[in-house]
């Protein structure tokens, strides 16, 4: 259906429901972008927390592993240690009783 209307009120119309619709919408434009925005951070930052897990999980792993090798390094050296005490140990004890030894020969030559 057509009917005659006048060129102004037509103009005066479409710019009244332009307004309108520039008056209701332009609020939630902005928060309709900033959702958008805000969303697309929020994909972001969960890729980069998983990201970071992993990296986290990768770096206990070798965090522990590291610890079992200074463990076993501190006992290997701990032995090391007390073979070389009792080593020095039987040395003196050796070295001891040739003094002694000595010490009684010089008596019993005297």
């Amino acid at each position: 259906m057509q009917c005659n209307v006048r060129a102004e009120l037509a103009r005066d119309v479409d710019q009244q429901l332009a307004r309108l619709y520039a008056t209701q919408t332009s609020p939630w434009q902005l928060i309709i972008k900033d959702y958008a925005h805000l969303s697309q951070q929020l994909r972001e930052q969960q890729v980069r927390l998983s990201q970071l897990d992993k990296e986290g999980a990768e770096l206990r792993d070798e965090n522990s592993t590291l610890h079992s090798q200074v463990a076993a390094l501190e006992e290997m050296v701990a032995g090391d240690w007390k073979t070389k005490a009792e080593l020095a140990q039987r040395s003196l004890q050796a070295a001891q009783e040739d003094s002694a030894s000595a010490q009684q020969e010089k008596v019993s030559l005297t």
